[in-house]
């Protein structure tokens, strides 16, 4: 696997290192999720899923600075907090 390149500026690099503990704290979510079957189990492991993807955009805003960088992870942040309460829904309504 290649060597992560250098970043540009500290604020490159503090956006870097909370990528990658977004993306862990994520991996960590989908893979403690439990139910007991697996319609619940993957409505679970979603909304882990669409977190770290808001979690993810919410790191670029805070350190990224192109402009449409900055608009995909708005759009992805409102996406994602949509199709997660839609799956706390389900999970709610059936039991989980």
């Amino acid at each position: 696997m290649a060597a992560q390149p250098q970043m540009k500026t500290p604020s490159d690099k503090a956006g870097a290192e909370a990528l990658k503990s977004d993306g862990m704290r994520m991996s960590r979510g989908m893979m403690s999720a439990r139910a007991p079957d697996i319609d619940l189990l993957w409505a679970k492991v979603m909304i882990a899923h669409h977190q770290g993807a808001i979690d993810m955009s919410q790191s670029v805003l805070k350190t990224g600075d192109d402009p449409e960088a900055r608009k995909l992870a708005q759009a992805a942040i409102d996406e994602n907090t949509k199709a997660k309460a839609d799956l706390q829904s389900y999970v709610r309504k059936h039991g989980g």
